[in-house]
């Protein structure tokens, strides 16, 4: 689906589902929060095999996250998370497509 023509209520939603299936499906102490570990497990069968993202690395986005620095991941912490990077990407697309529209232009000028 195309970010740009995404509702952001939608988008809301979609990330809310995601989270919540993330802690369904690893939150394995049933804690409500997420340690390392658990993301951990998590990037290993989601992410990680085609992000090839070291344990530094996933040591750094875990802290990056934990905003209060308890060593745990609420949910909240994931939704202002998920909100910045999708943020960021729609970002990258606008200014993306304006390059292109202005690559574009200056080929028809020629």
């Amino acid at each position: 689906m195309d970010l740009l023509m995404e509702s952001q209520t939608s988008r809301e939603i979609r990330m809310i589902a995601e989270i919540e299936k993330i802690w369904i499906l690893y939150d394995q102490d049933n804690s409500g929060y997420l340690e390392i570990e658990e993301v951990k497990e998590y990037m290993s069968q989601v992410a990680k095999s085609h992000m090839k993202i070291s344990d530094q690395e996933l040591t750094a986005i875990f802290k990056a996250i934990d905003i209060n620095g308890n060593n745990m991941i609420s949910r909240d912490e994931m939704m202002d998370f998920m909100r910045q990077v999708m943020k960021e990407e729609i970002e990258y697309i606008r200014k993306s497509r304006r390059e292109s529209e202005r690559n574009l232009q200056g080929l028809r000028k020629k």
